[in-house]
């Protein structure tokens, strides 16, 4: 139930378009997992190598939206440390349904 959950999740804000490349990289590493992950396993996922402290401030912006959401504390697979890690929050929160209805977000690198 909890990964349909999150496919079904991660569809929701694709479609909306909320959320910048980054930020949907994660969703996507989220809602492909078979369990909750660490924010290292988080980042091998999306590049191999890739720096953890680019992903951990998108997890906690990500947080704060109210699309993700800390669950239990396991031994990461990456650094062996024992880790917080990441799942899809079960309900979005209002400021995301309200912005579904506007029109979409401009990206910043580009303009389109």
């Amino acid at each position: 139930m909890t990964r349909e959950t999150s496919a079904e999740a991660y569809r929701w804000i694709r479609e909306a378009k909320l959320l910048q490349p980054l930020h949907q990289a994660i969703c996507i590493v989220l809602a492909d997992a078979v369990s909750p992950l660490t924010a290292a396993e988080i980042a091998e996922n999306i590049r191999p190598q890739r720096r953890i402290n680019t992903i951990t401030p998108r997890l906690t912006e990500l947080r704060r939206m109210g699309v993700l959401r800390e669950h239990y504390p396991r031994p990461c697979s990456i650094t062996g440390r024992t880790c917080i890690t990441w799942e899809f929050a079960e309900a979005f929160p209002d400021e995301l349904e309200r912005r579904v209805n506007q029109k979409p977000l401009r990206c910043y690198a580009c303009g389109s």
